[in-house]
């Protein structure tokens, strides 16, 4: 993604007792989502670039927004599951709602309630963190997303805390999940940003940029 990036967080789940408060996860995540694009570490992402037919080099944006407030979404699932089919129809629901913009330089960043059954996350054979992904809207709009699990509300050994959590008790912000998925979401935003259709900045492993320097 090379002109200017406009984020969007969306919460899965009942984060009612997140919503307020300077460590809940809601301020903490929507805080990172404010200020990522002046940060130092994301000017590590404006470095990337891809070599054109004509020689030059396109780099990935260096502008990064967030124009619109957060989105608290709570679905009716059957049996606690959700799944990325469930993902794409919160995000269409938003558009239809009006609550968020259809935005073809926007990245949807959602994050959901670790205690939720997404198979991605709960499969103890290949644990993930987040990933990103994109879907083909209305009139052939391309929406970019990312999606990260939140470890609040699991237990510490549980085999998602493991993988994806750092060290707990103390965080930076004394806020276990939302710490730990600021990692996640960083990590996924700079992939999507230099990767998001596959065809940028991987090693010969096939290694995303996060991937190379995990954590």
């Amino acid at each position: 993604m090379t002109g200017p990036i406009n984020l969007y967080n969306i919460y899965v789940g009942d984060y009612h007792d997140q919503i307020h408060g300077s460590n809940s996860t809601i301020v903490l995540m929507d805080y990172l989502a404010t200020h990522i694009g002046n940060s130092s570490w994301y000017d590590t992402v404006t470095n990337y670039y891809q070599i054109n037919s004509d020689g030059s080099k396109t780099y990935a944006s260096h502008i990064v927004n967030f124009p619109y407030k957060s989105v608290n979404v709570i679905p009716k699932l059957i049996h606690n599951i959700i799944n990325e089919e469930i993902i794409i129809n919160i995000i269409k629901d938003l558009f239809h709602l009006h609550q968020l913009p259809v935005d073809t330089s926007g990245i949807y960043a959602v994050m959901f309630r670790g205690d939720l059954e997404y198979n991605f996350w709960t499969d103890a054979t290949n644990t993930g963190c987040g990933y990103h992904y994109y879907f083909n809207h209305t009139d052939g709009k391309i929406i970019k997303f990312f999606v990260a699990g939140d470890v609040n509300y699991l237990p510490r050994t549980s085999p998602q805390a493991i993988a994806c959590a750092q060290v707990f008790p103390v965080t930076i912000n004394h806020n276990w999940g939302a710490d730990s998925m600021a990692s996640v979401y960083a990590h996924e935003l700079a992939e999507i940003v230099t990767d998001w259709d596959g065809a940028w900045s991987r090693n010969n492993d096939g290694l995303e940029i996060s991937d190379v320097c995990n954590w």
